[in-house]
């Protein structure tokens, strides 16, 4: 599935994406307009509960098959045929779940001043479209969420390369209207872009917006308290560019989306693993002028979509 900044959304099948190797050029993912780019992009099954997380503090919920099947370069329907959305309100992160099954889950939130909060996924509304789930500072947006359970690892990524890790049991779980609590201090400048959940064994896979990627083993990040600055997780320059997402993978293969509509599917296994405090190499060749806008884990090509 993905997104555009003009909330255009469509549903393709995974197999219409070639699988490369690192430093590809990708594929045409949509039909875009100029100004027009991919903003998000996430694999799903059929049946999965879309959870919408929205930068406004708003989850949207729909099923998965309500997304009519497209061709990898049709334009989509807007959003709004989905959700019902404020003006200047639109997705930063979706969530595929199934919510009968979920019941022991919490939602984690993060906003781009590192804010933090945790609340039961019991709380979602069943009757209404949308349920508000973080009251926020003016000037403050959310920027991305996860689901967690029982003593689940967690790591704050931000734009100049801090990362930091801590146990999401340092949360407590609060209710659909408060802040929140400080989860990162960022230095001037700085923002949170990424909330990754950690898994053993995983490793923390990081991009910058001009396509070095870096692969780093989730044992070279110390847990950390809360509210602490971390460590450096994505050394950063002028030639890297600040880095707008981090994402856990084992084996997966990973899709990389940038801002004039290419996608790339990459295999795992040519990202190299490197140190925390390293540029990474290059992932995706860039067209001038064009920019990594977001990445995700790419769904297994034998995945059954019951």
């Amino acid at each position: 599935i993905t997104i555009t900044s003009e909330g255009n959304i469509k549903s393709v099948l995974e197999s219409e994406y070639n699988t490369q190797k690192r430093n590809g050029k990708g594929n045409k993912g949509a039909d875009t307009k100029d100004d027009e780019v991919i903003t998000d992009l996430f694999a799903v099954q059929s049946k999965d509960d879309l959870l919408f997380i929205t930068n406004k503090g708003k989850v949207h919920h729909i099923k998965a098959y309500t997304l009519p099947k497209v061709s990898r370069i049709a334009k989509g329907k807007n959003i709004a045929n989905y959700l019902t959305l404020e003006k200047d309100e639109y997705p930063v992160k979706t969530i595929a779940t199934k919510l009968a099954e979920n019941t022991e889950s919490s939602l984690i939130l993060l906003t781009d001043h590192g804010q933090i909060k945790k609340l039961s996924l019991s709380l979602l509304s069943k009757k209404k479209r949308y349920t508000t789930v973080i009251g926020l500072k003016d000037g403050h947006k959310l920027v991305d969420a996860n689901l967690v359970t029982e003593n689940d690892e967690v790591l704050i990524g931000t734009a100049k390369g801090q990362g930091l890790r801590f146990n999401s049991n340092l949360i407590k779980n609060t209710g659909r209207t408060s802040l929140g609590v400080i989860g990162i201090k960022l230095s001037e400048g700085d923002s949170a872009v990424s909330l990754v959940k950690i898994t053993e064994n995983c490793d923390i896979l990081s991009i910058t917006e001009y396509g070095f990627s870096k692969r780093t083993t989730e044992s070279k990040y110390p847990a950390k308290g809360r509210a602490t600055k971390g460590v450096q997780s994505h050394k950063i320059s002028e030639k890297t560019g600040k880095v707008v997402a981090y994402i856990p993978i084992v084996n997966e293969n990973v899709l990389i989306g940038t801002k004039n509509g290419k996608i790339i599917r990459l295999y795992a296994d040519t990202l190299p693993q490197s140190n925390r405090c390293t540029t990474g190499n290059k992932a995706i060749k860039l067209d001038k002028e064009d920019l990594v806008a977001t990445m995700s884990i790419a769904p297994n090509t034998d995945l059954e979509d019951n």
